[in-house]
């Protein structure tokens, strides 16, 4: 009778209409929530004490919220930018050199829980600056056109949100109210629903997941492994069977998660072509994935015929390598990086530590033509490939019968193509999300909600990828300043500047792109410059709070804390968690590559390269 009473309760809070339509009642709940949250905010400027204007950004938050399923979808930008972003300067890369320092809720939090005092200036002008932005959302959805399809859309890719970043600590970090805030999203999407007749079994799942979350509103208590695999998934599952049933087709945007999946956080959810600058290209690709493969482990794209692409990136480390740093095309020398893991690389937004490429095609131009990497000249290997009968046979088969010429758009292509096809997530992990509960020893879920909850590493680290690229549009990868230390013996901060060498901008100075965990066990040694050889020595960094929380200066560390309050069992389970990631699928290299007429020298190179 209680919960029945409190749901009667939030439907009046909603202000809905009962004999409006559903798409007319969920315009009128966003209009009615952000006239709420604007309300909440001018009381928060308006008031003189710090722990009134506290519980008026709670207030307004919560009626945030409540609609952000709705506002995400329309102005998902926007609200990076100018609403809900990190606390970090913005580099929007559409505008140039355009930096935007923190604006909006987050802002308002720092302000708000920094200190013992209110500095009433700063706090008016942020709530002016976020009221006008949300004032513009408000006015826009009064008119905007919406389907029931988009609806659905909406509230499954809000649950996407809900699990891999609200409930993570992402957007309230120095607060810690990501599960009550998470708990009044989902009573929004079940008002959402409750306009559609039935969807009554959806309701049900959904009342059995708020009383759940009423029961665990503790930050670090949470139990995020239960929540996904025993409310969420069947949730999400439960829309999709009462999606089949009404002939609510999926809406054809290009989203990067597959909603028609019942299994929303696998490998087959993500939409690879989503993550492909050719999305509308789905021609052969299967056959230029095989042509790439003889393409990525044949030395002859290198300029003296003897590094390949396999040189640096083996199969059997996740396509990373053992060094601290790559080997330079004078075997004698070495590179200022190593190679990272290639293994569900896909899923990402830019490549290289430093993001200057942004896509796998120009990711292979940039290495063939480096001359610290490959040294050669895609015209040159265009030539060579082209005397080979095997190649132009695989290249037809790539290509088409008008690919008469081996060119550097085909190599890149079916290079791109080969790498698009490395997925893994097959881990026990995935096994676990997929039903096989047997799949992970007690250490392990507790270390992954360690790794989701208070270790507070999936903000930075997104489930279900665990790489910096942001569900659920994944849109862009983050880049972050930790403070990789020079040495082992961390006294001093590494002298790499990162994305700043892309950008020229002091805000990326020693950013790098934050990397995947998945096969962490293949990948070591660890960070860019391969510093630690042990995954006890990166928990150790990180659990001391990065390059500033050992000592020494690092300007603009974006971690978010000195240190965690994390004691030896909780150490122990965290890494326990990370080594479950480990895909169980390997990619194997070709017994052989296409051979040349007679007896050419080429034939005698060796699959992979010599160095």
């Amino acid at each position: 009778m209680a919960t029945l009473l409190g749901g009667l309760m939030w439907m009046g809070q909603l202000g809905f209409t009962s004999s409006l339509e559903p798409r007319e009642r969920i315009r009128s709940l966003v209009l009615t929530k952000l006239d709420s949250c604007l309300e909440d905010l001018s009381l928060l400027a308006a008031s003189p004490e710090l722990q009134a204007a506290q519980i008026k950004y709670h207030e307004a938050r919560r009626h945030y919220k409540a609609v952000q399923f709705f506002i995400e979808h329309f102005s998902s930008k926007t609200v990076k930018l100018y609403i809900n972003g990190p606390l970090v300067p913005k580099h929007d890369e559409e505008n140039g050199l355009t930096v935007r320092e923190p604006n909006g809720f987050q802002q308002l939090e720092v302000l708000l829980f920094s200190g013992d005092s209110i500095n009433l200036a700063s706090i008016k002008e942020e709530v002016k600056w976020l009221k006008n932005q949300l004032s513009k959302q408000q006015g826009y959805f009064k008119t905007v056109r919406f389907t029931d399809a988009q609806i659905f859309d909406m509230v499954q890719l809000e649950l996407y949100r809900m699990v891999s970043l609200n409930l993570t600590g992402f957007d309230a970090t120095l607060t810690q109210v990501n599960v009550s805030e998470a708990l009044h999203s989902l009573r929004s999407l079940r008002e959402v629903l409750g306009g559609y007749e039935d969807a009554q079994p959806v309701i049900r799942l959904i009342d059995k997941a708020i009383r759940y979350m009423e029961r665990q509103l503790s930050f670090a208590e949470f139990n995020r492994l239960d929540f996904i695999t025993d409310h969420i998934l069947p949730i999400h599952r439960s829309i999709n069977a009462f999606r089949n049933q009404k002939g609510l087709a999926y809406t054809r945007l290009k989203h990067a998660v597959r909603l028609q999946e019942n299994d929303l956080f696998s490998a087959k959810a993500l939409n690879r072509r989503y993550f492909s600058m050719y999305y509308a290209d789905t021609a052969r690709l299967e056959e230029q994935a095989v042509l790439g493969r003889m393409l990525f482990f044949d030395p002859l794209l290198s300029g003296n015929g003897q590094r390949s692409c396999a040189s640096c990136h083996k199969p059997n480390r996740a396509f990373a390598e053992s060094l601290t740093s790559s080997s330079h095309f004078n075997p004698q020398l070495q590179v200022n990086r190593n190679a990272p893991v290639l293994q569900n690389a896909i899923f990402q937004r830019a490549f290289f530590y430093d993001g200057r490429a942004k896509n796998f095609e120009e990711q292979a131009f940039v290495v063939i033509h480096n001359p610290n990497e490959m040294h050669g000249d895609l015209a040159e290997v265009g030539a060579k490939l082209n005397q080979s009968p095997e190649y132009r046979e695989l290249f037809k088969k790539a290509f088409g019968e008008k690919a008469t010429q081996i060119n550097g758009y085909g190599i890149q292509k079916a290079l791109a193509e080969y790498q698009r096809s490395l997925v893994g997530m097959d881990s026990r992990f995935d096994q676990y999300l997929a039903g096989k509960r047997s799949a992970l020893s007690s250490d392990e879920k507790n270390g992954a909600n360690l790794f989701m909850g208070k270790a507070l590493c999936a903000t930075c680290h997104f489930f279900p990828v665990f790489n910096g690229t942001v569900p659920p549009f994944f849109d862009d990868s983050e880049y972050e300043i930790i403070g990789t230390p020079s040495t082992a013996k961390n006294t001093s901060v590494s002298s790499d500047s990162g994305r700043f060498a892309v950008t020229r901008l002091p805000m990326h100075l020693r950013s790098m792109k934050t990397p995947t965990v998945r096969n962490i066990s293949k990948s070591a040694p660890y960070m860019h410059n391969g510093v630690y050889n042990t995954l006890d020595e990166v928990l150790t960094f990180y659990h001391k709070g990065g390059g500033q929380g050992l000592g020494y200066e690092v300007e603009g560390q974006t971690l978010p804390f000195d240190s965690l309050p994390l004691n030896q069992t909780e150490i122990k389970q965290l890494k326990a968690f990370l080594l479950c990631l480990d895909d169980k699928v390997v990619f194997q290299a070709p017994k052989r590559l296409p051979q040349f007429p007679g007896d050419h020298a080429w034939n005698q190179r060796l699959v992979g390269g010599v160095y």
